[in-house]
């Protein structure tokens, strides 16, 4: 929410030249591949090296309610389908959906308020123009 509320204070205060991508890459990306690089070796591996965060424990859980059929409740992105009532059936929402291993059953939340539904609407809007964008200035598409 904060790129949302506080768009201008996270521009100032942000880095263009070492941005969250670059902490990813330069922190846990490269403590994971010089583990892997070890393991490979045969040297000793801490294996505290390969704890990717909150982030990470979260994808194990659903890939494993996924696989095994746990049903287990999590906040996931699905195709709306119905889950927020005022909200196009195609557009992405992130609500609560038990995983099955058929894939997520969202779980329908009715309707949202105008607010809510503003930010999320802008977002599908500006996601749907970058795919445009993209698509159009390919060689093979330009005119």
């Amino acid at each position: 929410m904060q790129d949302y509320l506080l768009g201008d204070e996270v521009v100032k205060s942000g880095d263009p030249n070492n941005t969250r991508v670059n902490e990813v890459m330069e922190g846990r990306e490269k403590r994971i591949f010089d583990a892997a690089v070890d393991y490979r070796a045969g040297k000793d591996v801490d294996l505290t090296k390969f704890f990717g965060g909150v982030h990470s424990e979260f994808i194990v859980d659903v890939a494993m309610s996924l696989a095994f059929d746990l049903r287990k409740r999590y906040l996931v992105m699905v195709e709306n389908n119905g889950a927020v009532e005022n909200l196009p059936s195609d557009a992405m929402a992130e609500v609560p959906a038990y995983i099955t291993d058929h894939g997520p059953e969202p779980v329908r939340v009715g309707e949202i308020p105008t607010f809510y539904k503003g930010l999320i609407e802008q977002q599908e809007d500006v996601e749907k123009l970058i795919v445009d964008a993209a698509l159009w200035s390919t060689p093979t598409r330009r005119h």
